[in-house]
């Protein structure tokens, strides 16, 4: 079910992408990938927050949190595969930072 950028990260956030320009910043089509697949975003979220704070890692790679959420699709979905493009990972990266960059500075390496 498609969802709004508003619905998926709240009012302020899709604002500041808006006025500051940094949308630019992100894979070609990744907000509109993002409205239909917000259930990753969830995920991925909940994964690199619990590296940052439960784990107290200072980095980590987006790459590895997103095959740990593809094996981890393996085992629980019998045959169904996890698919997300590799090319939208950065864009979950930037995402990320953006919204808890301030609490976990240099968490992802942003290129």
């Amino acid at each position: 079910m498609k969802k709004s950028l508003d619905q998926i990260l709240g009012q302020e956030l899709p604002l500041f992408i808006h006025r500051t320009g940094a949308w630019k910043d992100f894979p070609a089509g990744f907000f509109k990938w993002l409205t239909l697949n917000d259930h990753i975003w969830r995920e991925f979220e909940s994964k690199a927050r619990a590296m940052a704070v439960l784990a107290r890692r200072q980095r980590y790679s987006a790459r590895t949190i997103i095959e740990v959420m593809r094996w981890n699709s393996d085992i629980r979905q019998n045959n169904k595969l996890f698919k997300i493009s590799n090319n939208m990972v950065p864009g979950l990266a930037r995402l990320w930072m953006l919204k808890y960059g301030n609490e976990h500075p240099k968490f992802f390496q942003l290129k």
